[in-house]
C-alpha cells in the first residue's frame, strides 16, 4: 500500500511527514514543542513515489482510485485544544467523509492525539459517526503503513490564516476541502450520561413550573471570561423575568458556591448552581443547555457552541476577538460586542501579554470597559433572534 502524506497546504518535503519521531514511535505534540523541537521533528519515510504539492480533490480522486473499498486517514494533532474547536473541526470531519464516499470509498478516519487532550476529543467524538478511533500519545512508526493518507495538523497557531479564518473554514481548507455550502456543526451525547443529568434538570423544571431559565456561563479561558465585579449586576437583570441557572466548567464549582452564597436571600433564591453538575463532563453541558435553557448567556467558550448546536437562543459576549469568526454556523446566536471593546487595547489578543495586565481585575481599561455595560443592553440582543 501506498501511504500519501499531506502537511498542511504548501510543498511537501521529498514525500516526508515531518512529526515528533521517537524510538520508532510517532507521538501527537503541542504546538509549543513542534516549534521549538524543530531538530527533533524527523522526516518520516513513507513511501518514494512522487506526491501532489497541494493536496485537492484530484490528489483525493488519485488516491481513492488505489485498489481496497476502504480509504484509512490518520489526522495528527486533530483540530485544536477546546471543545468549541472540535465542534467546528466536526464539520471538516465530515466534509472528508462525504467527498470519499462519494469517490466510493468507505471512510475509516482516525486521530492521533497527544497526552492530556485525548480524552476532550473522546468526550465529542466518542459517538461520532465520521471517527473511527482515538489514538492517545503514541503510535508505533510501522502503524503508518496501515494508512493511505497521514495528515500532520501540527503549529495551527502560527499559521497565517488562523487568527482571521472562522474556525470550521480553517480546518477544512487544511484538509484540502471545499468551504462551499458547509455542513452545520452537530452534537453526538451519550443517552445514558444524558440521562442521570436530565433527571436533574427536570426537578428544577418541575419545581417552577411556568418559569422560564436563564443559563449563565460567565467563565472562559483569560481575556474572554466575563468578570465576577459584574456577575451581580447580570444576574439581578436577568432574574427580573427569569430564573437564572449558573453553570461553569471543572474547577469553577467552589467559586460559584462562595459567589452565591454572598447573594441577598431574595436573589439567591432565584439562582440555582449547576457548575457541579456541567463539571461532571461534556454530556452533562448538553442535556442542560438542551433540557433547561430557555436562553443562554456565554462568553466566546465552549458553551456558545454547544448552544448553537442545540439551536438555542444564546448571546455571545465578544471581548476581544471577531465574533464573525465563531457564529457564522449559528443562527440562534446573537453577537454582543460593543464598539468599545473593538477598540481597547485588547482587541485581537486571547490572554494577556504583558506583565503589567496580570490582574485584569486591577487593569482601569479592563474595569471601565465592563462597568460601562448596561446588562439590559446583553437582554434586548435576544430580540433579534
Amino acid at each position: 500500500m501506498q501511504t500519501v502524506v499531506f502537511r498542511q497546504s504548501g510543498t511537501l518535503r521529498d514525500g516526508s511527514l515531518r512529526i515528533p519521531v521517537r524510538a520508532n514511535e510517532v507521538y501527537a505534540a503541542c504546538d509549543g514543542f513542534c516549534r521549538s523541537n524543530a531538530a527533533l521533528m524527523a522526516p518520516v519515510q513513507v513511501h518514494a513515489a512522487q506526491l501532489p504539492a497541494v493536496w485537492d480533490a484530484e490528489a483525493l480522486s488519485s488516491l481513492a482510485a488505489q485498489p481496497g473499498q476502504e480509504l484509512r486517514v490518520l489526522i495528527v494533532n486533530g483540530f485544536g485544544t477546546g471543545y468549541g474547536d472540535l465542534i467546528l473541526g466536526s464539520t471538516a470531519l465530515e466534509r472528508l467523509h462525504q467527498e470519499i464516499r462519494k469517490r466510493g470509498k468507505t471512510p475509516e478516519i482516525d486521530f492521533l492525539i497527544r497526552e492530556g487532550r485525548a480524552s476532550t476529543y473522546r468526550e465529542v467524538f466518542k459517538r461520532n459517526p465520521y471517527v473511527r478511533r482515538i489514538h492517545s500519545g503514541v503510535l508505533p512508526l510501522h502503524e503508518l503503513r496501515h494508512y493511505d493518507w497521514v495528515f500532520s495538523n501540527e503549529h495551527i497557531l502560527f499559521d497565517a490564516d488562523f487568527p482571521s479564518s472562522h474556525m470550521g473554514d480553517f480546518f477544512m481548507r487544511r484538509l484540502g476541502l471545499s468551504i462551499e455550502d458547509p455542513p452545520i456543526p452537530k452534537l453526538y451525547p451519550d443517552p445514558k450520561r444524558l440521562k442521570s443529568t436530565l433527571k436533574e434538570v427536570r426537578r428544577i423544571r418541575d419545581s417552577h413550573r411556568g418559569e422560564r431559565f436563564a443559563v449563565l456561563n460567565f467563565f472562559a479561558s483569560t481575556l474572554r471570561a466575563i468578570p465576577e465585579f459584574v456577575w451581580k449586576d447580570w444576574i439581578e437583570a436577568f432574574a427580573v423575568d427569569y430564573r437564572v441557572v449558573l453553570i461553569g466548567a471543572q474547577g469553577n464549582e467552589r467559586r460559584v458556591q462562595q459567589f452565591i452564597s454572598g447573594l441577598d436571600s431574595g436573589l439567591r433564591n432565584r439562582v440555582h448552581d449547576l457548575s457541579a453538575v456541567t463539571a461532571r463532563s461534556f454530556d452533562a453541558l448538553i442535556g442542560i443547555l438542551d433540557d433547561l435553557a430557555d436562553l443562554v448567556i456565554t462568553p466566546d467558550t465552549s458553551v456558545m457552541h454547544v448552544a448553537g448546536a442545540l439551536r438555542k437562543s444564546c448571546v455571545g459576549v465578544f471581548f476581544s476577538i471577531d465574533p464573525a469568526l465563531r457564529i457564522r454556523d449559528y443562527p440562534s446566536v446573537q453577537a454582543f460586542c460593543p464598539e468599545a471593546f473593538r477598540n481597547s487595547r485588547f482587541w485581537g489578543k486571547s490572554h494577556l501579554s504583558s506583565a503589567e495586565n496580570k490582574v485584569l481585575a486591577l487593569d482601569p481599561e479592563y474595569v471601565a470597559l465592563w462597568r460601562a455595560i448596561d446588562p439590559e443592553s446583553v437582554k434586548r440582543r435576544f430580540r433579534l433572534i
